[in-house]
């Protein structure tokens, strides 16, 4: 499935911290070089740092700065095109977003920001998950505070669930604990590709690393990262009301955009920038043991971070599902190539395949990481406030 893994779980008084595996197989400059996992291994969050962005905008709700559904123009007069659009609109993903090139195909800033602020509403195509409303909601944050996004994150989150070990820039002593999602593999229409430049401390979003090249710290889809350790504390922190109060988090997870279409078939459900609960189960991203309220959302490095705040539970699963690993392959049989979950590539050599990794994560981590802290939960209850410890409880387990 990966290399290696670490997963955080638990309630308010209770966490645990699981790990095992390798951090990586294989170094940037290409030879066999086994580091093993840690339980401070840190991760690319990828598109979890959307929940970053998300709680920020709910904050400027709290403080009276925005209502939901403020205008993106009245906001900011920078995106002339969304005068119809509103800050819930791109909450929920309900608006597609489409600029008229790819920005990281740009090559430098003006030209990008160009395209941003350019961005327009378009038919959606397919899947209505993407990165553009929270790429916008950054800079409607950063007008409207006149502050940096990622000092604004910073006062707003990381600070007051003393996350310390959350970054941008991941600093040199901590260079020996980020894990690799250097030479991800795959098939493109019989031509055999290797990502090979995704050296450590580097974000594997290609439109973050552009602009990130250009001085912009955070863009708001992707960009942070952070440890098991850390992302337990965010989710400790938002039910314990350090960051929103309740009634505001409770509205994260709510679905806003799914129904059902015939009795065997649903559109995408989405709450605030993350997934709420499917009905269909294979499809849900949300555990079905938890409540309607329940958010969450993946990452593409191989991430999850799902919070129940009705239930007060939380579960973050961190993977390295892209290194040295055989991702996808497009436009041609996979029995051409794979074989006993392996992929074959062109240099004779075997690398595993992992195109099944969300569902496999889902069934044989999710599923049975959920109903364990869930049995916690009960049993908290069962047992009375009262006599459970007043400080909080960590064990720390190397698998």
């Amino acid at each position: 499935m990966a290399p290696g893994a670490v997963i955080a779980l638990g309630t308010k008084k209770h966490q645990e911290i699981l790990y095992l595996g390798n951090q990586q197989e294989v170094a940037d400059n290409g030879a066999d070089e086994i580091i093993p996992m840690a339980e401070d291994s840190i991760f690319d969050l990828s598109s979890v740092t959307k929940i970053f962005t998300c709680l920020m905008v709910l904050k400027l709700v709290e403080l009276g700065k925005i209502e939901l559904s403020d205008k993106i123009y009245n906001l900011d007069h920078r995106f002339i095109n969304l005068k119809e659009v509103s800050v819930e609109d791109l909450l929920t993903f309900k608006v597609t977003l489409k600029t008229r090139q790819r920005l990281e195909t740009l090559n430098n800033l003006e030209a990008i920001e160009k395209e941003i602020f350019e961005i327009k509403p378009s038919e959606p195509e397919g899947r209505l998950y993407s990165d553009m409303g929270a790429m916008v909601l950054k800079y409607v944050v950063e007008n409207v505070m006149n502050d940096n996004f990622y000092r604004l994150v910073q006062i707003y989150i990381l600070q007051p669930c003393r996350m310390n070990s959350t970054y941008i820039n991941i600093p040199e002593d901590a260079d020996k604990r980020i894990v690799s999602n250097n030479f991800e593999r795959r098939i493109i229409n019989g031509n055999f590709v290797t990502l090979d430049k995704i050296f450590k401390g580097i974000v594997s979003d290609g439109k973050t690393r552009v602009i990130n090249s250009f001085g912009v710290q955070l863009t708001g889809h992707a960009g942070l990262f952070s440890t098991a350790g850390d992302m337990a504390k965010l989710a400790m922190a938002l039910m314990e009301e350090k960051v929103l109060s309740i009634e505001s988090l409770k509205k994260i997870g709510i679905n806003r955009t799914g129904k059902m279409i015939g009795e065997n078939d649903v559109t995408q459900f989405h709450g605030y920038l993350c997934y709420s609960k499917n009905p269909i189960e294979m499809n849900s991203e949300v555990n079905h043991f938890l409540s309607g309220n329940a958010f969450a959302l993946g990452g593409y490095t191989g991430n999850q971070l799902t919070i129940d705040i009705e239930n007060g539970v939380y579960v973050f699963f961190a993977s390295n599902r892209c290194h040295n690993r055989v991702t996808n392959i497009t436009g041609a049989a996979e029995k051409d190539y794979v074989r006993d979950g392996y992929a074959k590539w062109n240099n004779g050599k075997n690398y595993k395949y992992n195109k099944r990794y969300a569902y496999d994560r889902d069934d044989y981590v999710m599923k049975p990481a959920v109903e364990l802290v869930l049995k916690y939960r009960c049993l908290e209850y069962i047992l009375g406030e009262s006599t459970m410890k007043t400080e909080k409880e960590c064990i720390v387990r190397k698998l």
